[in-house]
């Protein structure tokens, strides 16, 4: 905690900062740029953008400000010439060459590239990603659980919801009793559900409608 929060005075103050720049001004690189202006405890300041569809100067996102500095083809000379710290590729899956030229290009140059994969093209936003020996793979379709994750899991409910149990024991007594004394039925309300590969379970409620 102290360590945000020298960096927020740092950054507040210009210092501990990275100047970047994205190359594509497509919705992935203006998504990635509101991204980062929404967060600006990272202590990242986006120059613009270089884009080969847009002409220099235009703004592709009125609401960001930024303007495009130039054509891709230009990028790895300003690199090597001005004081950026990180150049992040944002272009589309479909420019597979042209990044591939790009990251050929800014090998020589001290700038530290980043790519950030087109997952907005899959609808991958809730995707998880994993290590094969050392091949990163996206979890398109995925469990959250594994087999050591479901036993953590079921370890942790056992565990926390007898520790939560034991403490608001005396509570659920008094409202069980209100419910009793307030309305006739039953105190619990049993609802019938689906959990993981589609098992019935019930759900137990205190009742809080009449029956």
């Amino acid at each position: 905690v102290i360590v945000r929060i020298l960096l927020r005075q740092l950054r507040a103050n210009g210092r501990n900062t990275r100047l970047i720049v994205i190359a594509g001004a497509g919705p992935l690189g203006v998504n990635l740029a509101k991204n980062i202006l929404a967060t600006p405890w990272m202590g990242i300041r986006v120059a613009g953008f270089y884009d080969d569809t847009l002409h220099e100067g235009s703004i592709p996102d009125k609401g960001l400000g930024l303007p495009v500095i130039g054509p891709l083809s230009k990028l790895s000379f300003d690199a090597r010439c001005k004081e950026y710290d990180e150049v992040y590729i944002a272009l589309p899956m479909r420019a597979e060459m042209r990044m591939k030229e790009m990251i050929r290009d800014l090998a020589n140059s001290p700038i530290q590239v980043q790519y950030v994969p087109d997952i907005f093209t899959f609808n991958l936003i809730n995707s998880r990603i994993k290590d094969i020996g050392g091949i990163p793979v996206i979890g398109v379709y995925d469990s959250p659980l594994d087999s050591i994750g479901h036993i953590t899991k079921r370890l942790e409910d056992i565990l926390v919801s007898s520790i939560i149990l034991l403490l608001i024991s005396i509570p659920m007594a008094l409202i069980s009793l209100a419910v009793k004394l307030s309305s006739p039925g039953p105190i619990f309300f049993k609802q019938r559900r689906y959990g993981l590969y589609g098992e019935e379970i019930y759900v137990w409620k205190l009742r809080s409608m009449t029956v």
